[in-house]
């Protein structure tokens, strides 16, 4: 026999009823709640109001939310929706919007593409798809970190070993009127005293100078030079516009051999990675301050790079200007610099 009921309450202009479908319980009302069903009739009232049920006029003033989805929902989850309500509603004021846009069929961007890929016919695709990639990020990660741990330089170094280290100092931005960032100053700091312990003959300085109006290697030499570090002794490589870049060239137009990279802790282990792919004895010191302002920022962008780090050497990524010549630091520094400057 099919039953049919409905929960009614007084409240505006008319008794609020609601259809129960009660043909779906397949249980004993005591199974499903401790609350009778006449404890529950006076709450679908005002849950079928928080949820935003929309009224529809029946003959006389009776009124009722007889929607789709509310025909498939069964007497024990009306009863669990009446709970939720009352449990979310003494701690979340926007408990009210959600359950309507729950009992809608919609929720945040989020929830949207959660309920796709568990309901959906892509679930298994779109979860394997998202189980490889989070496999492929960790497994690049770790295999650049582990292939770029550093390795400080030797302090014993003979003088012979040490004209042969190049000290190679990565670019970094500076601001409109030239003065150097935080970042490329303390890179430069710590070149300049490893310049002064004697661990190199050479610095070269990395950058950015293809375009008009900017130029990250005019202001690093000059701060250099007024350290105290003789001008022919700073070689500029004008094209170095990534860390990828910068160790290609430090190989194969600058002929460096050995290198002592000079960057902060976050970005070493990709540069010493790149260096080594290269063919370079690399070893790495890292400049002295312990934290950025901007460390998080720093920190996602090292992840999504050093992701593509054994990509761009597997494939022999070229770099934007190759260049051409090789040897360059053999001559004089001063072969390298802006003649405009």
């Amino acid at each position: 026999m099919r039953a049919s009921g409905s929960v009614q309450g007084s409240g505006g202009g008319g008794a609020y009823r609601e259809p129960l479908g009660l043909e779906d319980r397949r249980a004993p009302v005591g199974d499903l709640t401790p609350r009778s069903v006449a404890g529950v009739e006076g709450e679908g009232v005002a849950v079928g109001r928080a949820i935003g049920a929309e009224p529809a006029i029946d003959g006389g003033d009776a009124v009722h939310a007889p929607t789709a989805r509310d025909e498939a929902v069964t007497f024990k989850n009306r009863c669990r929706v009446a709970c939720d309500f009352k449990e979310v509603a003494n701690f979340s004021p926007n408990c009210a919007a959600r359950l309507r846009l729950r009992r809608a069929g919609k929720g945040t961007p989020l929830e949207d593409v959660w309920r796709t890929m568990a309901r959906g016919p892509l679930r298994r695709p779109l979860l394997a798809a998202l189980l490889l990639g989070v496999g492929f990020v960790a497994c690049t990660n770790a295999y650049v970190l582990e292939r770029g741990s550093s390795r400080m330089p030797d302090p014993s170094a003979t003088t012979e070993q040490s004209s042969e280290a190049t000290l190679v100092v990565l670019g970094a931005g500076v601001r409109p009127d030239g003065a150097l960032s935080t970042v490329l100053r303390d890179r430069l700091d710590q070149a300049i005293e490893l310049w002064n312990r004697g661990t190199s003959k050479k610095i070269l300085v990395s950058g950015d100078h293809g375009r008009d109006g900017y130029d990250e290697l005019g202001p690093s030499r000059a701060y250099l030079v007024a350290a105290g570090v003789p001008d022919e002794a700073v070689f500029l490589d004008h094209a170095g516009f990534d860390t990828y870049s910068t160790f290609w060239r430090a190989h194969r137009i600058f002929g460096a051999r050995r290198v002592v990279v000079v960057t902060q802790a976050f970005h070493l282990p990709r540069a010493l990675y790149y260096a080594r792919a290269e063919g370079l004895a690399a070893d790495g010191v890292a400049a002295a301050r312990p934290t950025y302002p901007f460390a998080i920022k720093y920190a996602t962008r090292e992840v999504v790079s050093r992701t593509v780090a054994p990509i761009y050497v597997f494939f022999q990524r070229k770099p934007r200007a190759p260049g051409g010549g090789a040897g360059l630091l053999a001559t004089n520094g001063h072969t390298t610099h802006d003649p405009h400057e």
